[in-house]
């Protein structure tokens, strides 16, 4: 169910089984896997949906095989989501094409409002254009059984600027930074010194030619960063690209950067940035120092980032999100602190599992002498690139058990 603004005092009035804040693929799906299970939940969210977000659109085999067990493929594919079964990197005169585990392309303007309206399908009661903050009580939470949230309207008025909210869990998945903990101190975010600046649009597409063929993702690399593009729904065309900030700042316009990084591919891409707001985002890689505390869990780009590549960001999510629900669902009837550490454990054996290959390969593109070679050795031996496609995208997980 969809609330207003005008629903703040009722809102107040209510103790819930949790509060979700941030109404992405993080928020939306822990929100519903809660609800399924029968639980009271309000998802809050400080902007309005649709919006544009900067994101590759690309989900690997594993996050398209968890939206078909959320129901929502059908969905998807009603509104033009195409497959994606191909990976084409370029690098300067060298290019490589790999094949992957099938997954789609689509824009966040589409899976969001999608996953959102799944959410309130099953009765999921959201809150947007409203800011949320928790409060720093977790003697509170923890004697009281229930935590604290401040919620605030946009255009909130001086007679009634905000209300305060309970939940016996909470769940923050607002994304980078994660806005809402800045209030709790033990809560830190830590921003890699090499991290990248996002930079992303989804800009109206042609017909495939041999530049930039359908079902692939289209990969240019450049030592300073990447662009990654692919068709998705309606024959659009996502951008997403991560750039070195020093390397940005040289250029008069962000839009240059992305004209020079593609021109040392052999790609001409002005076209598709004419009159195209470009939108940017926060450093990319960080990650929270602590992602629990008392009826309180981190999840999805809120809790860690790093650098995507080929749909690892909404998968990393969704997985997160899945893998939170059984703490939060038995944490919602007798909470223990014991659900923290095992949430901070979680976090960071995924962390590890998930993430470490994505580093290791982005890691690796910021070095030309290291791409060159690359490009040699998959050209000598192809093999090596199937097995580094399927560990980058693989479509399976070793689901680690939040339980022992």
């Amino acid at each position: 169910m969809r609330l207003s603004s005008d629903s703040l005092s009722a809102v107040h009035e209510v103790t819930w089984d949790a509060i979700v804040i941030g109404a992405g693929v993080a928020g939306c799906v822990a929100a519903l896997h809660l609800a399924r299970r029968g639980r009271r939940v309000l998802l809050v969210d400080a902007k309005p949906s649709p919006r544009p977000k900067v994101c590759g659109g690309c989900m690997s085999a594993l996050g398209w095989s968890m939206l078909k067990k959320l129901g929502v493929a059908d969905v998807l594919q009603s509104a033009g989501v195409p497959t994606v079964d191909s990976l084409t990197l370029h690098y300067r005169s060298k290019q490589h094409r790999l094949d992957i585990p099938s997954g789609i392309a689509v824009s966040r303007e589409v899976l969001d409002p999608i996953l959102l309206a799944a959410a309130e399908a099953a009765g999921v009661s959201t809150l947007l254009e409203t800011r949320a903050t928790v409060l720093d009580d977790a003697e509170m939470a923890m004697n009281h059984q229930f935590r604290r949230v401040r919620l605030a309207t946009r255009n909130a008025t001086a007679q009634h600027e905000s209300e305060i909210a309970s939940a016996k869990v909470v769940i923050a998945a607002d994304g980078l930074g994660s806005p809402s903990l800045a209030s709790l101190q033990p809560f830190e975010c830590v921003v890699s010194r090499r991290s990248r600046i996002g930079l992303g649009a989804v800009v109206e597409g042609h017909n495939g030619t041999a530049e930039l063929p359908p079902a692939t993702i289209t990969m240019l690399i450049h030592r300073h960063g990447y662009i990654g593009l692919a068709y998705c729904e309606n024959n659009r065309v996502s951008i997403a690209s991560a750039i070195d900030a020093k390397f940005l700042a040289q250029f008069s316009t962000p839009a240059a950067a992305l004209q020079s990084i593609a021109g040392e591919s052999g790609h001409a891409i002005d076209r598709m940035l004419t009159d195209v707001k470009l939108v940017g985002t926060k450093s990319l890689t960080q990650r929270q120092r602590f992602v629990a505390c008392d009826r309180l869990f981190v999840i999805g780009d809120a809790a860690s980032y790093v650098e995507p590549f080929t749909g690892e960001g909404m998968t990393s999510a969704m997985v997160m999100a899945e893998a939170v629900t059984e703490l939060a669902h038995r944490g919602i009837d007798d909470w223990s602190r014991d659900y923290a550490k095992l949430w901070q454990s979680w976090v960071g054996r995924h962390r590890r599992y998930r993430q470490l290959s994505v580093r290791m390969l982005t890691g690796g593109l910021r070095s030309g002498i290291m791409t060159a070679s690359a490009f040699n050795l998959l050209t000598t031996f192809p093999a090596i690139g199937r097995a580094v496609a399927h560990a980058v995208c693989r479509p399976t997980i070793r689901h680690p058990k939040v339980f022992s």
